[in-house]
């Protein structure tokens, strides 16, 4: 959901999310990015779209490279793979990207640095990145810079999937676009049966810090899967965006965006209505 600010000030959304599904349900990915807001980052938009769509596609060819045999999928090593994958389709995306449209006399005028931006042009396309792989029975995720990540157990409680990093103060993040990227992720995963995993939740920060309280997202992930057992996912979907454009409103006027994994098939469905503003 675009910002209130970034309407209010005519800027772009500069977040991007996306996913995908295979196989018969047999894997599941899906992405969420979030561009930097820097005056540098002229293309953030733009950076965060590319980074969902190599993110997909890299994640996607960790499945196929196995052949779709779910005995062979090794969660460890795809995690351990999956960032400098990424990192390394995003900057060949980012580079072709630019040899076909070179930065306009409007945009570096705008970034306020066009040394900057020609010393090192891929901070243009700045962005942040969630990923997350649901394959053969594992979880697999991987993320660089802010927003959050979090899963929920089929009792309620809820979990973190990754480390926090001590880097990412106040508005600072790392980034995508940054020389050390393939090694600036964090990754890791999980057995979905072991860890007893029901629902994933990742989300951009415009809507991680609109809530005042610390543990605000958690909740937020404990209310969401709560809503998916009691009225169902097509409500809950339904109901997304009146809840971001709120909490957008409401909280940092930033991009809001969110986006959900999990097994349609352990959850119960209804066709009840969601009250709109639940979460916003």
């Amino acid at each position: 959901m675009r910002g209130t600010a970034h309407v209010r000030e005519a800027r772009p959304n500069q977040d991007a999310v996306g996913w995908r599904t295979g196989d018969a349900g047999r894997w599941a990915v899906t992405a969420v990015a979030d561009g930097h807001g820097h005056s540098l980052a002229v293309r953030a938009d733009t950076g965060a779209r590319l980074a969902v769509d190599v993110a997909l596609d890299a994640a996607r060819s960790c499945w196929e490279d196995l052949g779709g045999e779910a005995d062979r999928f090794a969660g460890g090593a795809v995690a351990d793979e999956l960032p400098a994958a990424v990192a390394t389709r995003w900057l060949a995306s980012v580079r072709q990207h630019l040899a076909a449209s070179p930065f306009s006399p409007s945009e570096l005028e705008g970034s306020g640095n066009a040394e900057a931006l020609a010393a090192h042009p891929e901070t243009a396309y700045g962005t942040t990145l969630i990923v997350v792989l649901a394959v053969a029975g594992s979880v697999v995720s991987c993320q660089i810079g802010d927003g959050d990540l979090v899963a929920v157990r089929r009792d309620g409680g809820v979990c973190r999937l990754l480390p926090a990093d001590n880097r990412l103060v106040g508005t600072k993040t790392t980034s995508l676009a940054s020389r050390t990227a393939s090694s600036d992720f964090r990754s890791g995963h999980v057995e979905v049966d072991e860890a007893a995993i029901e629902l994933v939740v990742a989300a951009t920060d415009g809507y991680v810090n609109s809530f005042s309280a610390d543990d605000g997202f958690t909740a937020a992930g404990r209310d969401i899967w709560k809503l998916i057992h009691e009225v169902g996912p097509s409500s809950v979907e339904g109901a997304l965006a009146s809840w971001l454009e709120s909490t957008s409103s409401d909280g940092t006027g930033d991009d809001a965006s969110l986006t959900l994994l999990f097994d349609e098939s352990d959850l119960a469905d209804s066709a009840a209505t969601v009250s709109e503003g639940t979460l916003g």
